[in-house]
């Protein structure tokens, strides 16, 4: 049974789930990080996302449907937008908010680590881990963004003519959003570790893209090193973190 290991004020409990939890913004908040960005204990409106599971696969089908239609249709005859300083602003943007969520959810990360077995880490109750308070309410935040993102980046994959492979659409849009979607709904206990990384590689990506685009670079149209390796840390993780749930 999973019980707060800090002072009595930071115990909680859930009140969809009944679950004690411990927020962040009490946990951390002697935290040098936490005091040069606090966390805010905000609410939002009711969770629809978990109810309302039919939603990212929406989201993926469109996507696919834009880039079908945009690269072979709409766009096949005309000539790329010119709008880079507008995508390098957008890749600045994705930047600075998956960063974000690397300081919002590393904290919890390594709190959870440091107190608890990783048999706990797989297997408690996902509210008491990280499901609920602010770190709950920031995971789901960031995939109603993230659905914006899949269909703005396919936008611009449309009007910039950039080759993008089925692979490639799999590997950047639907596995991150449709992992991520299960792993905040289902909800999988060990899943904010898979979040976590998938924080980390979209901060990667969009500086990798930034920089591209500052320097006026074109954008790699055959698999490299850093894109390869990439996409194998993405996969690995979620790998490793069911790999070990199910062994306990």
């Amino acid at each position: 049974m999973w019980t707060p290991i800090t002072h009595p004020p930071c115990a909680q409990v859930d009140a969809t789930t009944g679950q004690p939890f411990q927020d962040a913004s009490c946990v951390f908040q002697d935290l040098w990080l936490t005091k040069l960005f606090p966390y805010r204990n905000w609410e939002l409106t009711a969770d629809i996302l978990e109810p309302h599971w039919q939603w990212v696969f929406g989201v993926v089908l469109s996507s696919a449907l834009i880039l079908m239609m945009g690269q072979n249709v709409i766009m096949k005859d005309r000539n790329p937008w010119p709008i880079r300083f507008y995508v390098t602003c957008w890749n600045i943007v994705w930047m600075v908010i998956s960063t974000w969520g690397i300081l919002r959810l590393a904290p919890v990360v390594v709190h959870n680590l440091h107190h608890y077995t990783i048999r706990d880490n797989v297997c408690q109750p996902a509210a008491s881990l990280w499901k609920s308070g602010t770190t709950g309410r920031w995971v789901r935040v960031w995939m109603w963004l993230k659905m914006t993102e899949v269909l703005c980046e396919s936008f611009l994959v449309v009007v910039l003519k950039q080759p993008c492979s089925v692979l490639q659409w799999f590997n950047n849009y639907a596995y991150v959003l449709l992992h991520g979607w299960h792993l905040y709904t289902a909800p999988v206990p060990g899943g904010i570790l898979v979040i976590l990384v998938y924080f980390g590689i979209v901060a990667m990506m969009n500086g990798y893209c930034c920089y591209l685009n500052v320097h006026a670079l074109p954008q790699p149209t055959k698999p490299t090193l850093l894109l390869d390796g990439i996409h194998l840390t993405q996969t690995l993780s979620g790998v490793l973190v069911s790999i070990t749930t199910l062994q306990y």
